[in-house]
């Protein structure tokens, strides 16, 4: 007996090491209990008691996973076997069509293996069939790994794009939204009255002349429940409910049902940094119609999409969603190449969309543009981007064009400066903003002009009737001027400043401007922050209080002395102010 344990000890322990068991049953009734490892075997002379619409008749083996409490999403697949498998999982024994809960073949991924995700109940079994492909058999590799990450929501391709409703010279431009889970944890789709299902928006762009420009967003759609596909691939970890997306799955509202204005409320009424929205406050609890047959939805103005009036025009559409449990909030975003195909103002355009869908902000899409995301390091708000493109109109003279994308950023922005020097000419400068579409706040332009070294546009100062044009989330503002530069561009931070109250008002990122003002030249005087070329002992007191303050408008190195920003003030900040306050610059 002693001598068989030792064996028994030695050969766990060779498996543990190597990290494989080898272990195989032929019938469903003797499944082998698994969890995450690796299972090792061959199906060669095993027998068939087992059925799939992915291959019914073909030698197999079988295991069986047993949940816990709180289940985990499980994921098996067959890389590593010597010939082409297929896995299907069932309820019970024996493991047939009528009891089948998912089969798959080729992966691929992992070429003729097979790969299959799922998320049992607690204390559920699961049974799984293991088998060749049209009788193959052969030496397997059955690897189970039990996945616990966070929900993420992901926005995949979009393939539908076409004109709903008209309203003098505005159309509504209608697309699809594939919001699929790329997490490891169900996707709350709670609709009303609870209200914590993913909302979602449109938005319409277009490149022309340099400038990306927004001209069409829509409020936020609003979803009742979801349905277990698998548009984006991940592998569908199916769950029995319209009420939570299971890991890998996806659920598309099409274009129609993306129409309906009274699934739509306002976008201030939804934090898009941590995807709070409450239901008994908000315009779907209390509903009111809309005014026109377009507000709501993505509403775009003929003049442009004009092809006679927009010439060399490439137009883009996206869909963003927000939700209370997303752990990424970079890639629940995604547009798509969309051409004008046909029609004429006051008519029905048409429209195509082109190439693949691309995941993430639309500025990946601003050619011959450079951005950067302020702050680098969000911690207790959003973010925003902010991207330049900047051309010589002739000799010496610079066009700069910046877009200021707010892309979770809750308290808002309503301020956008730039460091121009206080002796550089400034001509042509300009901004637009797309339309509100009824969203509560105002469409007025920002006003701008010259304080000290620095070039700002601003909205009005917070009031809580909202009687501001601040940019808001999955917004876009244009802003532009030209700048007589006999030295050329420089590199300088730009500013943003919040629209709703908080710990810092203002917030910096490195970008092309037309002048680089001394790092140690941050006040007039006046205590606003406001640059004005010249290092004095204003400077100096204006550091020292934010500096106390903790304040990130003094967030000036990161240590490398390169003026890198790095999310917090520190005395690297200070070492950095001061060498450059004792030589003037």
């Amino acid at each position: 007996m002693l001598r068989c344990a030792r064996i028994v000890v030695v050969v766990a322990t060779v498996l543990l090491v190597e990290g494989t068991v080898r272990a195989q049953a032929d019938a469903c009734a003797g499944a082998i209990p698994v969890s995450t490892g690796v299972y090792t075997g061959s199906t060669a002379g095993m027998t068939s008691d087992g059925s799939s619409a992915c291959q019914s008749t073909s030698p197999d083996v079988w295991f069986k996973y047993v949940a816990d409490a709180q289940p985990k999403l499980v994921e098996i697949t067959t890389c590593g076997s010597s010939f082409d498998t297929v896995l299907s999982t069932h309820t019970g024994c024996p493991g047939i069509n009528q009891n089948v809960l998912d089969c798959n073949d080729d992966w691929d991924a992992c070429g003729s293996a097979s790969r299959l995700r799922f998320m049992p109940n607690p204390g559920q079994t699961i049974y799984i069939r293991l088998c060749g492909y049209q009788q193959d058999a052969g030496d397997y590799a059955f690897n189970v790994q039990e996945l616990t990450g966070p929900a993420d929501v992901y926005v995949g391709n979009m393939s539908e794009s076409l004109q709903g409703s008209r309203s003098g010279d505005l159309v509504s431009v209608l697309t699809d939204s594939p919001i699929c889970n790329a997490g490891e944890s169900p996707i709350d789709w709670y609709g009303a009255p609870i209200g914590i299902a993913p909302m979602f928006v449109f938005n319409m762009y277009r490149l022309k002349d340099g400038r990306l420009e927004q001209i069409g967003a829509s409020w936020a759609k609003h979803s009742q429940g979801t349905s277990q596909e698998d548009w984006c691939g991940f592998g569908c970890a199916a769950l029995p409910t319209i009420q939570r997306l299971g890991p890998g799955c996806s659920d598309t509202y099409n274009s129609n049902i993306n129409g309906r204005q009274l699934t739509y409320a306002p976008r201030s009424e939804v934090n898009a940094w941590n995807g709070a929205f409450t239901y008994a406050t908000s315009m779907l609890a209390n509903p009111v119609n809309p005014s026109t047959e377009t507000e709501r939805l993505c509403e775009v103005r003929d003049q442009d999409l004009d092809p006679a009036l927009n010439s060399g025009a490439t137009y883009f559409l996206e869909c963003y969603a927000v939700a209370h449990d997303d752990s990424n909030h970079m890639n629940s975003l995604s547009h798509r190449k969309v051409a004008i195909t046909g029609g004429s103002p006051g008519a029905t355009w048409s429209f195509e969309l082109q190439g693949p869908a691309i995941n993430g902000p639309i500025m990946q899409s601003y050619t011959g543009a450079t951005a950067v995301q302020i702050p680098a390091l969000p911690i207790d708000d959003g973010r925003c981007f902010v991207a330049c493109k900047t051309s010589e109109v002739s000799a010496g003279v610079y066009r700069f064009e910046y877009a200021v994308y707010n892309h979770d950023k809750h308290r808002g922005i309503r301020q956008f400066s730039v460091p121009v020097g206080s002796s550089t000419t400034i001509a042509n400068v300009g901004f637009s903003a797309p339309p509100r579409s009824g969203d509560p706040g105002t469409s007025d332009a920002w006003e701008h002009g010259r304080s000290g070294a620095m070039l700002v546009w601003e909205a009005p100062a917070y009031e809580p009737t909202l009687s501001s044009n601040p940019i808001g989330w999955g917004m876009t503002y244009n802003f532009w001027f030209e700048a007589t530069l006999p030295e050329g561009v420089k590199a300088d931070r730009v500013r943003v400043g919040m629209y709703l109250p908080g710990v810092d008002d203002e917030q910096r990122g490195w970008l092309s401007t037309p002048a680089q003002i001394c790092a140690a030249d941050l006040d007039d005087g006046s205590g606003a922050g406001i640059p004005d070329d010249a290092v004095e002992i204003n400077d100096l007191l204006y550091f020292l209080t934010a500096f106390e303050a903790g304040s990130t408008t003094v967030d000036l190195d990161d240590g490398a002395g390169l003026g890198n920003s790095d999310g917090a003030v520190t005395i690297d900040d200070l070492l950095f102010f001061l060498v450059r306050f004792e030589n003037g610059c």
